[in-house]
Order: C-alpha cells, then sequence, then structure tokens
C-alpha cells in the first residue's frame, strides 16, 4: 500500500444535549439559509434533518445525536472540496437519494444508502445495525478505509475507489473490520485487507494489493497487475474464493479509451436492450461466471433480444482495433 489519504476534520460543532426538533427543507437552497427550512431556522446538532430537495452544504457538520434523512428526491451536496460531514455516536445517516459531501467520516452512529453515495474521502467505523449498509451504488474519489462493518448487499450495485482501499482493523479496541461486497467493487490504485472481506460479488483491483486478514465466501477477486486474486497474500484466501473468472475492468481504463455508447434501460426488466455508439465495434457478452452468451459486430442503434437471459449482472467486451472498454448490464 503506497500510502493512505485519512480525512482531517477541523471544524466540528458536536452537540449532544439538544431537544430534538424535526426540521424539513422547503425549497432548495443552502444549510445556513433560514428560508430553506420549514422553520425558518438554522437546524442544529441533534435536529431530525429531513432533506426532500437540493440541499447545499454550506458548513461542516458533525452531530453524535438526531439524524440527517435525504429522502429519494433530495439531495445533500457539499459546496467544496473540503466540505465535511462526521457522524458518531448514536445519529442516523441515512441516504435514500443522492449524498456528495467530498469528507465524510462515520465514525459510528447508523448509516444507510439507497441511492447514490459519494465523497472524496470516506472514513467508517460503523457497527451498529449490522454496519453501513448499503443496497446503492458508493462512488470514493481518492481513500475509502474501513474499519467497521460495510455490508453492499445489492448485487446489481458497485463501489468503485478511484485510488487507495483499505479494510482493516478499528481503531476502537476490540472492533474488526468486515467488509461484504455482493456487488461489483473496482479499485484504481492500491488495495490492503486486514481483516475481513467476504461475499459472492467481484474484486477488480488495478493496483498493488495485499491479504494479511481472511478473504472468503464466493468473490471473484481480480488484479489486473498479475491475474492473481491478489498480488501479495500472507493470509488466508478461502478455497471457494474465484480468480479472475469475469471480467475485470476498473473505471478508469474505461474512462480514457473515448469510447462514447449508450445502453437503455440499464438495468433492464424489458425484453430488449438498445446499444448505440458501438457501430462496427466488435460486441461479446459474458455472464458473472465468465460464460460467454452472445457474439456480435455492433450496428448503428443496435437492438439485442434478451428475453432468454437471466436476471443478473452482464459485461460487455467493447473492442475495434485498440480501442476497449467493458461495460455493464443489469437484467432484473
Amino acid at each position: 500500500m503506497k500510502k493512505i489519504l485519512l480525512v482531517t476534520f477541523s471544524i466540528f460543532t458536536l452537540v449532544t444535549g439538544f431537544s430534538q426538533n424535526v426540521r424539513k427543507t422547503i425549497a432548495n437552497g443552502n444549510a445556513l439559509n433560514p428560508f430553506t427550512w420549514d422553520c425558518i431556522c438554522i437546524p442544529l446538532p441533534g435536529d431530525s434533518i429531513i432533506i426532500n430537495h437540493i440541499l447545499t452544504l454550506d458548513t461542516d457538520f458533525g452531530y453524535s445525536t438526531g439524524a440527517v434523512v435525504v429522502t429519494a428526491t433530495g439531495k445533500l451536496i457539499g459546496d467544496s472540496l473540503s466540505r465535511a460531514v462526521a457522524v458518531m455516536g448514536t445519529a442516523l445517516l441515512e441516504n435514500n437519494g443522492y449524498y456528495n459531501v467530498s469528507r465524510t467520516a462515520l465514525f459510528g452512529g447508523r448509516v444507510s444508502n439507497h441511492g447514490v453515495f459519494m465523497a472524496d474521502s470516506l472514513f467508517s467505523n460503523v457497527t451498529l445495525n449490522n454496519g453501513f449498509v448499503s443496497t446503492g451504488s458508493v462512488y470514493v474519489e481518492t481513500s475509502f478505509w474501513n474499519t467497521g462493518i460495510f455490508r453492499l448487499t445489492d448485487p446489481t450495485k458497485e463501489v468503485v475507489v478511484r485510488n487507495y482501499f483499505l479494510n482493516g482493523d478499528s481503531l476502537i479496541s476490540g472492533v474488526n473490520a468486515v467488509f461484504q461486497m455482493e456487488g461489483a467493487m473496482r479499485v484504481n490504485y492500491d488495495f490492503s485487507n486486514t481483516d475481513t472481506i467476504l461475499g459472492g460479488g467481484q474484486i477488480c483491483i488495478d493496483g498493488n494489493s495485499s491479504n494479511f486478514g481472511v478473504i472468503t465466501g464466493t468473490l471473484d477477486m481480480c488484479d489486473l497487475t498479475g491475474g492473481n486474486a491478489v498480488d501479495f497474500n500472507v493470509g488466508v484466501i478461502s478455497p471457494s474464493v474465484k480468480v479472475c473468472q469475469a471480467p475485470c475492468t476498473v473505471s478508469i481504463n474505461e474512462e480514457e479509451t473515448g469510447l462514447d455508447i449508450s445502453i437503455y434501460p440499464n438495468p433492464s426488466s424489458s425484453s430488449y436492450v438498445s446499444l448505440s455508439g458501438i457501430e462496427g465495434y466488435n460486441i461479446q457478452v459474458f455472464s458473472t461466471d465468465g460464460k460467454l452468451i452472445r457474439a456480435f459486430i455492433g450496428q448503428a442503434n443496435q437492438i439485442i433480444d434478451v428475453t432468454s437471459w437471466s436476471a443478473g449482472i452482464y459485461f460487455l467486451h467493447i473492442q475495434k482495433d485498440m480501442t476497449f472498454k467493458t461495460a455493464r448490464l443489469v437484467i432484473q
């Protein structure tokens, strides 16, 4: 592991003694604008905050009681790359819509994600209620350090870490790090595990990787730099863990191809899927167990029949000369 970029928070107002009020957004606006809220006030740590609109976080916010709930129509967006949120104690953070705050530290509390969760740096030490449970996708730009329990339970979702990932023992004595992956995980740089990683999804790595702990379940582990589960293993990798069976392409490599394609609908519950931007390209479709489902030359506004395809994740290898990309298609 070359380095881990940790989140440093310099301004937090952590208050535990407030009587709990419920504050709801009534319009798009800044968090420090009283007219954004139904109370015509500024919510305090300890309040329960319901975000139904686009809320721009223009102050660092930390809380150990109360709740922040982003509804399906809501968005919580930090106003700068240094904006910070910290959760601890018995506080609740629940995202059902869109969350994007650069520096997010989950020292405790109760956390769940059922929408899109984004951060520049993410530290998670959540252990209550089965840990940080996500049924939505998580995107981390710089570093993701899990010292508690993290579970991605939806096989159609993903965790993308564009730089460093570490699953390791907690700073709190007696609490272990458990990382469960049932979907797809992409790590664009270094990866390290010193505790427990399990699940039935895929982890794809494009950097140095090491395991000093336990990797188990039916995960498909693949490090592109060596074609193995990990580059360096002094821990335990269960015999049930698969190695590089499904196509493995990290997001940063996909973006560098310049190939602009569209897959619609995706996820799909219909009988047909439309592909555009693939004219003249060689297309191969694989299931997650590496089985070739279909191969064809792409046409303009290509329509493919997926009626007989089982529900699950499929990988499209798209290639022409030296241009290459892997895309995901989810059949529901």
